[in-house]
């Protein structure tokens, strides 16, 4: 996956089993208004991002997540044109989320070894060894006009 931006704001769309995903991530903080104030590596940064976005999938969670360096606020809205267009993935139509997830991220202020973080609620929710995959999407079609007209009128 392409590393994620911080500061700043940062969109993509993730596919998760056979469902596409669009996530806005951003950061508002003053604490991280410039590249020197991020409170770790770009790897670590990428690796965090990741580990919320997975909780998100698999738990629907929309509580504040923690990780050792940030908290994660996520939120969600309607994607307005999530019946408009279509993905495909080795000749397989995907589904589309309907929701638009938000995640505004800022540092941690306390002691991240004092509380529970995001590892933890990992490690509880996880099954065996099985660690979920999720992937960057890029659209590789969209339907025109005429091909929403006709699935409108089928679904109809």
């Amino acid at each position: 996956m392409r590393p994620f931006k911080l500061p700043g704001t940062d969109t993509r769309l993730i596919q998760h089993n056979n469902t596409v995903y669009k996530f806005k991530i951003t950061s508002h903080s003053d604490s991280i208004s410039d590249q020197n104030n991020v409170p770790c590596s770009a790897r670590e940064v990428q690796v965090e991002i990741e580990k919320i976005i997975r909780v998100i999938l698999r738990m629907n969670a929309s509580a504040p997540l923690k990780t050792k360096h940030f908290v994660a606020y996520p939120s969600h809205k309607p994607w307005k044109v999530h019946s408009l267009i279509q993905f495909k993935r080795h000749g397989k139509i995907l589904k589309t989320d309907p929701s638009v997830w938000i995640l505004d991220i800022h540092p941690r202020a306390d002691d991240a070894s004092s509380s529970e973080s995001l590892n933890e609620e990992l490690s509880s929710s996880e099954t065996g060894d099985k660690v979920d995959k999720i992937r960057q999407f890029t659209p590789t079609q969209s339907l025109s006009s005429k091909e929403k007209t006709n699935n409108a009128q089928k679904k109809s």
